[in-house]
């Protein structure tokens, strides 16, 4: 997951944020 994060992290940062927190 961390990695799917990290490329769409610019896309979606506060979704990221959101994924790491789970």
């Amino acid at each position: 997951v961390a990695k799917y994060v990290d490329r769409n992290r610019q896309l979606f940062p506060m979704l990221s944020a959101v994924l790491l927190s789970l």
